[in-house]
């Protein structure tokens, strides 16, 4: 991914809006990726369940996917200056 800067801090923001959220993702200020629960096509997507089980409040979690080959053995994964704010 050309926005990520490796052995660098990097900016990642995210938004997300809405009862059906529409969910965006930027990352040292390039859009990456845009997901909208309320026109998502998906066969197995049910909006209205995933809003009952979830609601308009929850928690929020940083995650690290280990995909094959994604990271150099012994790198290292820091967060700092986290900040969340309502819209």
């Amino acid at each position: 991914m050309a926005a990520w800067k490796t052995g660098r801090w990097n900016t990642l923001r995210i938004r997300c809006v809405g009862k059906y959220p529409r969910i965006t993702t930027w990352i040292n200020y390039t859009k990456i990726a845009e997901f909208d629960a309320a026109t998502t096509p998906h066969p197995r997507y049910d909006r209205e369940q995933m809003f009952q089980t979830l609601g308009r409040e929850g928690a929020i979690a940083l995650q690290i996917h280990n995909g094959t080959g994604a990271w150099r053995k012994g790198a290292k994964c820091r967060w700092k200056n986290i900040r969340v704010r309502s819209l």
